[in-house]
């Protein structure tokens, strides 16, 4: 079973994966005993598949002194080295763990690097929300983890507002119903909400941990993905995997550059040991994450194809152009009706198109001046203005020409919402020709061939009627006066 791949080796790949960016503030929420704090260990022992920078020091502050103390199983507690001053460090780690109470904390001890973990947060104290606000960004911490067993209803709710992203225990039904929350609430744009409900909707079927953008990053650190899927199997030290759902603007360049990739499932399938679970078929716009040694490139076995040739490969390059330009300017709720124009543009030979995708002209009519797809895309695809129904139309009379040739090709009118080109192109579609056709289809009552006869249709048939009822007249008078004697009716004409 082939799917499609994200291979992360080096810092150049960060933005395809990188689930905890530079100060970002993270949330775990889960019921109690279901694995928060494991799930945290776990980071910490891989650090270097998680985090882009070696952690230097990790402070874990317990907010509930009744809760279990932070500490790492090892199977010799001898292999635990602890300096005295709560500072706790394994041999096989490089950063230095040091556990203590959120009151006896100084925020002025850290430094850059810094992780600092909050443990069972109760309540949002002041020295949270500076930590949060404050010194997670300005001292450039290597990030913040708030562990919790619950977001809705509670004191802490405060915290959606504060952070970046959260990762959700799926397996639990109070988290599957916070998930709906926030994609609810936090989200406005429909198609943006239908696609993480079905990126959710995968990771509840599966029982995994799923990781969710909520607040944007900084800028500096650009990010391609909004969600992962199976977070924790990234620690997995045979068969290391994750399920990634890049945002719905970055589709294109997951499928630009990871489409050759593909990889074998049967072995992830085969060494999972959670009820013979499949991670497959994965949401058709999610990608997975696998080692490098388990990826393998697609290799063209026709050199002659078509696909080989420089002419299709420009070709790809103009479509990618124009499918990149609509996504970037248009807002995702247009996206479906504008491509479906672009479609057309592209389907219709008479359309040239520069290199870039970004100009058009006519073929069969080079006078036509050229004219920007974008600017033709969002004039025929939005309203039309009240001042363009009554004579303010000159702007709009370059793109005449381009809406006639789309009409000629049988596109669909639904697609022109601008209804100012809906009806000029269809007039410029008929031309004389078709109104010559329906002339024949309605012949005349009567056909006069003298100049001074052509008049309207009207008048002919009145004037023929008026003569026609003459003559009956005339018939009928002279039949009753050769009745009556002999009389010459035009002997009554004065």
């Amino acid at each position: 079973m082939n799917s499609d791949v994200t291979r992360v080796s080096s810092k150049s790949f960060s933005s395809f994966f990188n689930p905890f960016p530079k100060s970002a503030v993270t949330i775990f929420t889960a019921p109690t005993y279901t694995g928060k704090s494991y799930l945290v260990k776990q980071i910490l022992l891989n650090q270097d598949k998680y985090f882009l920078t070696p952690l230097t020091r990790v402070f874990v502050l317990s907010c509930n002194q009744q809760a279990a103390i932070f500490e790492f199983e090892t199977e010799n507690k001898n292999e635990l080295e602890n300096d005295g001053n709560n500072s706790v460090s394994l041999p096989n780690l490089n950063f230095e763990l040091l556990v203590l109470p959120l009151e006896d904390f100084n925020l002025d001890v850290l430094q850059p690097n810094d992780l600092v973990i909050l443990e069972d947060v109760q309540t949002v104290t002041a020295s949270i929300r500076v930590l949060i606000n404050i010194s997670a960004h300005h001292e450039q911490l290597a990030g913040v983890f708030v562990i919790c067993q619950g977001l809705l209803g509670t004191k802490i709710f405060e915290l959606l507002s504060f952070c970046h992203q959260i990762v959700l225990f799926m397996q639990s039904t109070s988290v599957s119903r916070l998930a709906s929350y926030i994609v609810t609430h936090f989200y406005q744009d429909p198609d943006l909400k239908a696609y993480l409900k079905t990126c959710i909707s995968y990771a509840e079927k599966q029982k995994t941990v799923f990781l969710l953008e909520i607040n944007s990053i900084s800028s500096k650190q650009i990010r391609h993905h909004i969600a992962v899927s199976h977070l924790q199997k990234v620690a997995d030290k045979e068969h290391p995997f994750a399920v990634v759902h890049p945002h719905p603007g970055r589709m294109t360049l997951y499928q630009k550059t990871f489409a050759n990739c593909k990889t074998d499932c049967n072995e992830i399938h085969d060494a999972s040991n959670e009820n013979d679970m499949q991670i497959t078929p994965l949401p058709e716009t999610s990608f997975l994450l696998v080692s490098a040694q388990n990826v393998s490139n697609c290799v063209k076995t026709n050199v002659g194809a078509a696909s080989d040739l420089p002419q299709c490969s420009t070709w790809e390059k103009v479509v990618e152009n124009i499918q990149e330009l609509i996504e970037q300017n248009f807002p995702a709720a247009k996206w479906m009706l504008v491509k479906n124009v672009a479609r057309e543009i592209l389907r219709n030979q008479q359309f040239c198109l520069t290199e870039d995708g970004r100009m058009m002209s006519l073929k069969f009519n080079p006078s036509t001046p050229a004219i920007p797809v974008l600017d033709f895309l969002i004039t025929i695809t939005r309203q039309q203005g009240p001042n363009e129904r009554f004579g303010n139309q000159a702007h709009l009379k370059k793109y005449v020409a381009y809406a006639k040739q789309l009409l000629s090709n049988n596109t669909p009118s639904s697609y022109f919402k601008n209804k100012y080109f809906l009806q000029t192109g269809k007039k410029l579609t008929s031309n004389l020709s078709s109104r010559r056709h329906r002339q024949q289809q309605q012949p005349l009552t009567n056909n006069f061939s003298a100049p001074h006869f052509q008049i309207s249709k009207r008048r002919r048939q009145k004037r023929f009627q008026t003569e026609h009822n003459v003559n009956n007249y005339s018939s009928s008078a002279a039949t009753d006066n050769s009745n009556r004697g002999g009389f010459n009716y035009n002997e009554l004409m004065f």
